[in-house]
């Protein structure tokens, strides 16, 4: 009779250690309704009801719902106002997206790739600005692709 007692409470032991990864359960995450609960101490957020019985499960205590406005949190710092008028940005050289069609440019000395025509205009317009505070520099022309080495991509044929 007492091995039975034994073997009983070595099971009662390892069952009780294991208790909380036992009853986890993986929740769907597209499954959205905000919960706002208090275990007592804190109060948390959980993505639905199968996060917040997880949560219950994992640590023991029991979380009591509440409303979702005693979750949130209430700056204690001023909000800034923003500016009456928005701040222009000046961008003397334009942007260019990042699409890749290479093109080689020349300046005379040296040939270098650019992402694409943007990136060589870009680079010739900023060397304009640069010759205007005094530095020596060069603009570079587009030349044909082989100078650079520049491969025409080609795709497999789909059937």
């Amino acid at each position: 009779m007492s091995s039975v007692t034994i073997i009983s409470v070595f099971f009662a032991c390892i069952l009780g250690a294991n208790a909380g990864s036992l009853c986890l359960r993986p929740c769907p995450q597209q499954d959205i309704n905000p919960i706002c609960a208090t275990n007592g101490e804190v109060k948390n957020f959980f993505l639905n009801e199968c996060e917040l019985q997880n949560a219950e499960c994992a640590d023991g205590a029991v979380w009591k719902k509440i409303k979702v406005e005693e979750c949130l949190v209430i700056l204690s710092a001023p909000i800034a106002r923003a500016e009456e008028k928005p701040t222009i940005v000046n961008i003397p050289c334009g942007l260019c997206t990042m699409n890749y069609s290479p093109v080689c440019g020349y300046d005379g000395n040296e040939f270098k790739v650019f992402g694409n025509g943007c990136t060589l205009n870009q680079q010739n317009c900023l060397a304009k600005i640069n010759a205007s505070e005094g530095e020596e520099v060069s603009s570079f022309l587009a030349v044909e692709p082989e100078k650079c080495n520049i491969k025409p991509i080609t795709f497999p044929k789909l059937n």
